[in-house]
């Protein structure tokens, strides 16, 4: 018995060196970068901007890429992959409601953003989306990101 502890603990100190915040902050970043890019283009070629698919895939995206590119084990892991989904999931809306604004005018991305400019743009997708909406999309994207950042040591 002493042995398999001595083994686990050992196990333990191994994932613990092993394990970088930085790094996977940065994976994390990577993830969510392409995967609101990924969900903007969606968006753009279908016309809407199919929330929850938007919402998993970068939640999950990001979370994997904590904890890959991270290798951790520790509760910060979860919170970092959390913290970025949440960021990432209110930029992808803002940046789906500035695509469909510009597809239903007929105009570029940069020409809404400079009719509008960005506080004018980020108000109005609050209005559009309203705060149930995003409040409940950036719960169940930290949700998921957390659960994904982190490491189970098996």
């Amino acid at each position: 018995m002493e042995n398999e502890k001595l083994s686990l603990d050992e196990k333990l100190q191994q994932l613990t060196s092993q394990q970088s915040l930085t790094r996977g902050i940065v994976v994390g970043l990577i993830a969510a970068i392409v995967a609101v890019a990924i969900w903007s283009a969606i968006t753009y070629v279908l016309g809407d901007m199919l929330m929850m698919l938007g919402v998993l895939g970068v939640g999950i995206s990001v979370g994997l890429g904590v904890r890959f590119g991270g290798k951790g084990i520790d509760l910060d892991f979860g919170i970092a992959g959390g913290i970025i989904a949440l960021i990432s999931i209110f930029i992808g809306d803002v940046l789906g409601v500035t695509i469909l604004m510009a597809r239903e005018k007929g105009m570029s991305i940069f020409d809404v953003i400079s009719l509008n400019g960005i506080d004018g743009i980020i108000q109005f997708s609050i209005e559009i989306l309203d705060w149930g909406t995003i409040i409940f999309q950036c719960i169940f994207a930290f949700i998921v990101a957390y659960y994904t950042s982190v490491n189970r040591i098996k």
